[in-house]
């Protein structure tokens, strides 16, 4: 009997033991989490189509250059906080950067709201929460920039600043461009 129980505290010992091991193991083979269900690193973000009163327009239109794209709305205390950085993304980049403001509210409201706060960007009106819902957005301001391909590089959750901006627009244009075909 004492050979059995012997047997089994030796067979626990070794899982208390390995368990742990394995599955810090396969944690760090994986991908970091973006925080949003929906977006994986290194993929191309969710296309949706816009109209942001200049025509229709799709996400994919942007190929080629970086992309900001923010999820917001005009009562968000963080929101308001961070449009100081949106303004500076484009005295620093001007165009070569894209930047989509996505909110619940009319465009009409946030287009005056971003004016305002001297931001040009494109608003979007999101009034059914399509683009929010495929994005797994729920709690805002989220911040995602997209490389020059439209990979995903950088999620930021809740209010960033300019140094954060900076450092993710700088990565995503760093990205090479996906090789054309010939």
């Amino acid at each position: 009997m004492s050979v059995g129980r012997s047997w089994i505290q030796a067979v626990v010992a070794v899982l208390v033991v390995c368990l742990p091991v394995a599955g810090a193991a396969r944690r760090h083979d994986a991908l970091p989490s973006s925080g949003l269900a929906p977006i994986v690193y290194g993929s191309p973000a969710p296309d949706f189509s816009f109209d942001s009163g200049d025509g229709a327009k799709r996400l994919a239109d942007f190929a080629g250059k970086p992309v900001v794209v923010n999820f917001w709305a005009t009562w968000c205390h963080p929101c308001d906080d961070e449009l100081d950085a949106f303004a500076q993304l484009r005295r620093t980049y001007g165009d070569s950067v894209e930047l989509l403001t996505i909110s619940q509210e009319s465009r009409d409201v946030t287009d005056a709201y971003l004016r305002q706060h001297g931001v040009d960007a494109r608003a979007i009106a999101d009034p059914d929460h399509k683009i929010f819902q495929r994005y797994g957005v729920t709690p805002i301001p989220v911040t995602l920039v997209l490389d020059r391909t439209g990979a995903v590089t950088h999620v930021s959750i809740g209010e960033l600043d300019w140094n954060e901006l900076e450092t993710a627009v700088e990565q995503a244009s760093a990205a090479a461009p996906s090789p054309s075909p010939t």
